[in-house]
């Protein structure tokens, strides 16, 4: 069934939102896109480029908290679904859930996010992992599937002089 036209035409202002981001050299400027396109991200945090948000243009489905870090690639996917042209089936959303990357978390290099998976605070995500649970604040977390290497609390505190 197709969407009436005032939210067909929301969709395409998102998705056009999203495609400008995604190629936007400026800092200040993707942010203000994504945040436009129905992302939310608080203050501070650092969305690298080729960022990619899977949530169907759903605002509220991905979240980015204060002072986030996320390097090139992430994807955070808040919808997954099959898009098999042989079952004769398109789009079978087979779940929607939010994603949630808390204050001070930081996602490597092409890390993917999955449904329903909240990133704790000040927790690191390596890069290549496949998150499909959560993971606990100040966690280490790697692997396809990631799952906990370790604690951020653990490691030696570094100051800023190199010696």
């Amino acid at each position: 069934m197709p969407l009436p036209p005032v939210p067909r035409l929301l969709k395409a202002l998102r998705s056009l939102l999203r495609f400008a981001a995604a190629h936007c050299p400026v800092h200040g400027v993707r942010v203000a896109l994504l945040r436009r396109s129905g992302i939310h991200i608080g203050p501070r945090a650092y969305v690298n480029l080729g960022f990619v948000a899977v949530d169907g243009f759903r605002p509220g489905l991905v979240s980015i908290g204060e002072e986030a870090s996320l390097a090139p690639g992430v994807a955070l996917v808040g919808e997954a679904s099959p898009n098999n042209s042989f079952l004769g089936r398109r789009y079978d959303v087979i779940r929607r859930a939010p994603v949630v990357i808390s204050d001070g978390a930081w996602l490597g290099v092409n890390a993917v996010v999955l449904p329903g998976v909240t990133v704790g605070r000040g927790a690191i995500v390596g890069a290549g992992a496949v998150v499909t649970r959560d993971v606990p604040d100040f966690a280490i977390a790697a692997g396809v599937p990631a799952r906990v290497i370790g604690d951020v609390r653990d490691r030696p505190k570094r100051g800023n002089d190199v010696r």
